[in-house]
């Protein structure tokens, strides 16, 4: 059956979910291109309103059966992502896995 949330496209979602892997390499203290990265207060709001955002999908596509194969598709789709050679392969890439993990025993 494949994707049927209604309230995001699966391309959409794992456009947003690459955005928000740039954020979580701000947040280690870096640009993805190495150089220093700026933190005020509105970058700061703004991640978290994009943690906020994930967290809000992601509990909703759990709290119904009807998104179960919708939750198979995404797995799928991240765990292509994340092992693709353009993911980033640092510690940004162990903090991402150990938040897909979270997410998918909230899924279960």
């Amino acid at each position: 059956m494949g994707w049927n949330y209604p309230d995001i496209s699966l391309d959409e979602l794992v456009k947003l979910t690459k955005g928000f892997v740039d954020i979580l390499i701000l947040a280690s203290g870096y640009q993805s291109s190495g150089l220093i990265a700026h933190w005020d207060p509105q970058n700061i709001k703004k991640a978290f309103q994009w943690g906020h955002f994930f967290e809000n999908v992601f509990s909703h596509l759990s709290s119904s059966d009807v998104y179960q194969e919708s939750v198979k598709e995404l797995d799928k789709t991240l765990s292509e992502l994340t092992s693709s050679a353009s993911f980033p392969q640092n510690r940004v890439l162990h903090i991402y896995h150990l938040l897909l993990l979270q997410m998918h025993n909230d899924l279960c």
